[in-house]
């Protein structure tokens, strides 16, 4: 018998006996990068409302943060985060295409949501500038908390479409409340009994008090 014989007969025998090899693919890159932020309805609101709405920065932020490396673009998600009102039809516009490309079946109305989302953020905003300057601050203090609440509800609509598109309709994947959020709704929570302590002080006025002082 030849040396090689005896080589491979060696070699046979030992994988006999060695455990099968799995079989090893190397993912993609981005396969387990979202293309968008997805998170529950639910939680999207409670933060958003705990903070007066600042929230939305956040959420802007993740949105186009995650789209950037996605799809490896030259994008800067703080300039978006900052400015929304000028990207929130690019967003939902992606989004949309998103959804029709995986064969649609979520209800929603993109450009009209983006729409909407511009003109109360705008109205919100100005009714805050001008409520100083009115005989009616109070009036316009509430309009402005009034659109910046319905701003929430635009958020919430346009992240149904978005968890929609990630497949997680519901937002299963981030729908607890983590450190960094239960601290941020805490704080926000303190912020909101102030405002309202303040908002019920302005609203009942000054109380006038008579008193009867003892006659000498």
């Amino acid at each position: 018998m030849t040396h090689d014989a005896i080589a491979d007969g060696e070699a046979l025998q030992r994988d006999v006996y060695a455990p099968p090899a799995a079989r090893i693919e190397q993912p993609s890159a981005g396969a387990d990068r979202a293309e968008f932020h997805v998170v529950a309805g639910t939680k999207l609101l409670l933060l958003y409302a705990l903070t007066f709405g600042y929230y939305q920065i956040y959420w802007s932020y993740k949105q186009w943060t995650h789209y950037r490396r996605h799809h490896r673009v030259a994008m800067s998600p703080v300039v978006r985060a900052l400015f929304p009102v000028f990207f929130m039809h690019s967003l939902t516009g992606k989004v949309d295409a998103r959804l029709r490309g995986e064969g649609g079946g979520h209800a929603w109305r993109p450009t009209a949501l983006a729409t909407a989302f511009v003109l109360l953020q705008l109205a919100s905003i100005s009714a805050a500038r001008a409520a100083p300057f009115t005989q009616s601050p109070l009036v316009f203090g509430l309009g402005a908390w009034a659109c910046t609440l319905l701003v929430g509800l635009v958020l919430w609509r346009i992240q149904m479409a978005i968890n929609a598109a990630g497949g997680d309709p519901e937002g299963r994947s981030n729908a607890r409340f983590t450190s960094a959020n239960v601290i941020w709704m805490l704080l926000g929570g303190f912020a909101w009994l102030l405002f309202l302590t303040d908002f019920a002080l302005r609203l009942m006025g000054p109380v006038m008090v008579d008193v009867e002082l003892p006659r000498a």
